[in-house]
């Protein structure tokens, strides 16, 4: 894959003009045409978009601190299974576009971290794992003695010691921090052919996956989810699209967020152009 290859978008745009700033808060609206075949039979005409981006004070004052990094971990992509997987082919233009107006960590300190994070579900020692851990052979034992009694979907302390040894990461930036934060992780693989996390049948996939699907969105998460155990949105980029009416597949859902990622981007990189911050 050549990383720097320039994205090329055959859609057209006609703008509706509406730019709202209030604190920090832009949106704009817009249609588009011209879509690829793979969703131009989904719309019976220009798609109506929305896009969306808010910041609190303190992750505007966070990305001002230039000591501070962000690190973005990368887009998942529903595959085989209905499982989810890392998507390389979209995460790395959103890494470039957003490398333009925000300080990032290297590709290969974020794809660390979601290794670790990874790690970290398989060592919460849920239910139906496809490896087999020592801590979680024994937590059985250990749960006698009240020294394993977590219900998290982390091991948080994993996570923690990544942070202690990464100072400089300020915030995480995450497609939609309600993803990471539910069951649906369970079904997450390292890599799009590798080893899913958990053993479950299709009808349990489908339902844990389907509401992340179709979702075009980014979240700004501050440093402190290790202390709250949660991964909590302090700003986000958000693009709604129309669905014209129909009930969609899981699958024509996928095809559509897709292609509209280059309209989200495009949005975004021309949204954090007039991010209030300290360049």
């Amino acid at each position: 894959m050549n990383w720097f290859s320039e994205d090329k978008s055959d859609s057209h745009r006609r703008d509706g003009g509406v730019e709202i700033r209030q604190g920090w808060d832009y949106s704009r609206e817009w249609q588009v045409s011209g879509l690829p075949d793979s969703v131009s039979d989904l719309f019976t005409g220009p798609v109506q978009l929305r896009g969306q981006c808010q910041m609190s004070p303190g992750m505007l004052q966070t990305l001002s601190d230039r000591s501070q990094k962000g690190l973005l971990l990368p887009l998942l992509k529903v595959g085989q299974q209905h499982t989810l997987a890392p998507d390389v082919e979209a995460s790395v233009p959103l890494y470039k576009s957003l490398e333009n107006h925000l300080k990032l960590e290297s590709a290969g300190i974020s794809l660390a971290f979601f290794q670790t994070l990874l790690a970290s579900v398989e060592h919460a020692c849920p239910e139906n794992a496809t490896r087999k851990i020592d801590g979680c052979v024994l937590k059985g034992w250990l749960s006698v003695g009240g020294l394993f009694s977590s219900d998290n979907l982390y091991d948080w302390g994993r996570i923690e010691q990544w942070m202690k040894s990464h100072d400089s990461v300020g915030y995480l930036l995450m497609s939609t921090s309600d993803l990471y934060n539910a069951p649906a992780m369970l079904h997450t693989r390292y890599s799009p052919y590798g080893r899913v996390l958990t053993k479950a049948d299709e009808s349990a996939r489908i339902k844990a996956v389907k509401p992340y699907v179709g979702v075009l969105r980014l979240d700004w998460v501050s440093n402190d989810f290790v202390s709250k155990k949660q991964f909590k949105s302090r700003g986000f980029c958000r693009l709604g699209w129309e669905e014209a009416g129909k009930r969609l597949s899981t699958a024509q859902k996928q095809d559509v967020q897709e292609a509209l990622m280059p309209e989200f981007r495009q949005f975004m990189d021309k949204a954090l152009q007039n991010l209030p911050i300290s360049r």
